[in-house]
């Protein structure tokens, strides 16, 4: 890792490096993930399987064959129960168990109920969700859990974020 100066902030002995904020580098050495802040001090211990960062102050981790989501100072917020986290925006994390989708929050509160579907996007401008279901099809939930549009093929949000096209034949 490099700063933008060119300056080795890290040097060339880690297989993997994200960059997770101002002062946080999630790396992968021997065979586990870790992070590091800028002057190779470790931050979050090297006993995770996988680190991703998730945006904010958030990180999802796997430990022991299990997502759960963990803060850049190493404090453990959804628990290690998770087969799968597809996604974060605004303090909801999209999040598969016992193969089935879900939405929760920060406190690990059931926002949108488990239902099986291939994955769930957040859609946080518009307070909605898209599941995609297992049969390629999607349905549009609002923050609530009510169907809005049911099987569609495909969405795109609206440029100013307040809208969303939806098309496919019903």
């Amino acid at each position: 890792a490099l700063d933008s100066a060119g300056r080795e902030i890290l040097p060339c002995q880690y297989n993997w490096v994200e960059i997770a904020g101002q002062n946080l580098l999630l790396t992968y050495y021997e065979n586990r993930y870790g992070a590091l802040n800028r002057r190779r001090h470790i931050m979050i211990p090297f006993v995770y399987e996988h680190l991703h960062f998730l945006g904010d102050r958030y990180i999802e981790a796997k430990k022991q064959g299990l997502y759960g989501v963990i803060t850049t100072s190493g404090q453990e917020i959804l628990p290690f129960e998770y087969e799968q986290i597809w996604n974060y925006e605004k303090g909801l994390f999209a999040v598969k168990q016992n193969g089935k989708w879900g939405v929760v929050d920060s406190l690990n509160n059931i926002i949108i109920s488990f239902m099986p579907a291939q994955n769930i996007h957040i859609i946080s401008k518009l307070d909605m969700f898209e599941w995609l279901q297992e049969n390629g099809r999607r349905q549009l939930l609002d923050k609530n859990g009510k169907v809005l549009v049911s099987s569609y093929e495909y969405s795109i949000p609206g440029i100013s974020g307040k809208q969303i096209a939806i098309w496919g034949e019903n």
